[in-house]
């Protein structure tokens, strides 16, 4: 009951066990016992689960409020989840206005092989983000993915992997140390599996990219041949995989390579299609190549995100390409 006297209705006790699950989990401190206490309260109920969907999505919006002293003594004093658990204001605040922000869908996820008696439900979360949208998302196991601009992930932990799908676009994973619970983030046909460390998965059209920044990673092909190609990165080193099945790698600098998450795109003699891709992330006004061969021409450089029109002035003064036309939503580059 609440203060007043009144039941709590039933949706409400849950988002206050979903809440304090979320600042349990997120916490680092949470037993092997407490994440099976965790998996079978969430696969006990549709509104258990519709509960953790509306508190993720919050705590993704809080972003930059996560580390603010309040929430941060509020993580602290986190304990296993009680009906008396309550959320504080400000994620209250972000719960109202979540749907705007981030596209998260809830579904039943099960091997189609399983007669329906057998099937466990599993939780999924569907993440997205807008054209110059940028979300730093915090997953049940305390992982904090930060998802680029116009991007798409689903997220789901079934009691035994922890499992990323990236569909679009390009995330950080800084992965919560855990053993027992390999994670793993799926790209076109690509594994990265990884224990307690720092990557970026960048899924471009023709290619997947992952740059290690701390820790161990193998990336693995995901395919039904005997010995499928992998690789072990080290820190510091870049694997690029194309779609003709070609696989190169070479080392980085990492504070370069972590540079777009503070809005600035470094390229290193990148084709001007991947350049000007990645730039369509961040803006409406996008940038079109008029000449097929004008994509292949190599760029380095540093480009803020979000200003297309310096690239195109940066192109045109160099003499590597000129702009034939401009529009409101539109920058057309075409050969010199």
């Amino acid at each position: 009951m609440t203060s007043d006297g009144t039941m709590r209705t039933v949706d409400e006790q849950a988002l206050d066990a979903a809440a304090g699950w979320h600042a349990r989990l997120g916490s680092g401190q949470a037993s092997a016992r407490e994440r099976q206490e965790f998996d079978a309260w969430i696969g006990a109920s549709p509104e258990h689960q519709k509960a953790w969907a509306e508190t993720q999505s919050a705590w993704a919006l809080v972003g930059d409020l996560a580390d603010h002293p309040a929430l941060a003594q509020a993580r602290r004093q986190a304990r296993k989840p009680a009906a008396s658990r309550y959320w504080t204001p400000v994620a209250i605040a972000a719960g109202l206005v979540a749907a705007v922000a981030l596209g998260v869908t809830w579904k039943s996820v099960a091997p189609p092989s399983v007669a329906p008696s057998q099937q466990t439900s599993v939780a999924a979360l569907d993440y997205t983000t807008a054209v110059g949208q940028v979300s730093r998302v915090a997953l049940a196991d305390g992982t904090v993915v930060v998802l680029d601009a116009d991007s798409a992930m689903t997220a789901t932990f079934d009691g035994k992997t922890r499992r990323v799908t990236l569909s679009r676009g390009r995330a950080q994973f800084q992965v919560a140390h855990d053993a027992a619970h390999p994670f793993v983030v799926t790209a076109q046909g690509r594994g990265v599996t990884a224990l307690g460390t720092v990557f970026d998965v960048d899924l471009e059209p023709s290619a997947v990219t992952v740059t290690l920044l701390q820790g161990k990673v193998a990336v693995r092909e995901l395919t039904s041949r005997e010995n499928p190609r992998q690789a072990i990165l080290a820190p510091g080193e870049r694997l690029v995989a194309s779609g003709e099945g070609a696989w190169s790698r070479r080392s980085v600098d990492t504070a370069q390579a972590a540079r777009w998450l503070k809005g600035d795109l470094v390229f290193d003699e990148t084709e001007l299609g991947a350049v000007t891709a990645e730039l369509n992330r961040y803006s409406s006004r996008k940038l079109v190549l008029a000449d097929t061969g004008l994509a292949r021409t190599p760029i380095s450089g540093v480009f803020k995100a979000g200003d297309p029109e310096a690239l195109a002035e940066g192109l045109a003064a160099s003499g590597l390409a000129r702009v034939s036309r401009r529009s409101p939503d539109q920058i057309v580059l075409a050969k010199p």
